[in-house]
C-alpha cells in the first residue's frame, strides 16, 4: 500500500482509496477484515482520502464463493457499492 502510495504521491495524483466490500465470515472473517482496514486507513490515510464500503455491503450467508458479489442480487449491492463510492468522493472534493 505504502509503495503504491507512494508512487502516486510522486507523480503528482491526488490519492482515493476505496477499500473492498464485505465477504463472508467463513471466508473472509471480520477479524481479518478489520486489521487489513486498520492497515489500509493507517497507511493509505497518510497520502489521501480512504473510504471504507463495507458499511453498504453484506455477503449473503449462501451461494457464491464469499467473496464476489453475483446474480441479480449481486448487481444490486455492486450497483449500492459504486453509488456510495462515488458519494463519498463527491463529498471528498473540495
Amino acid at each position: 500500500v505504502k509503495d503504491l502510495a507512494e508512487v502516486a504521491k510522486a507523480s503528482g495524483a491526488k490519492i482515493l482509496w476505496v477499500g473492498p466490500p464485505d465477504g463472508r465470515e467463513s471466508t473472509k472473517p471480520t477479524s481479518k477484515q478489520a486489521a487489513l482496514y486498520e492497515h489500509l486507513q493507517k497507511v493509505a490515510g497518510q497520502y489521501g482520502t480512504f473510504i471504507d464500503s463495507r458499511p453498504v455491503t453484506e455477503y449473503p450467508a449462501k451461494g457464491g464463493d464469499g467473496v464476489h458479489y453475483w446474480g441479480k442480487e449481486g448487481s444490486k449491492t455492486a450497483t449500492n457499492w459504486a453509488n456510495h463510492v462515488f458519494e463519498q468522493i463527491q463529498a471528498s472534493q473540495p
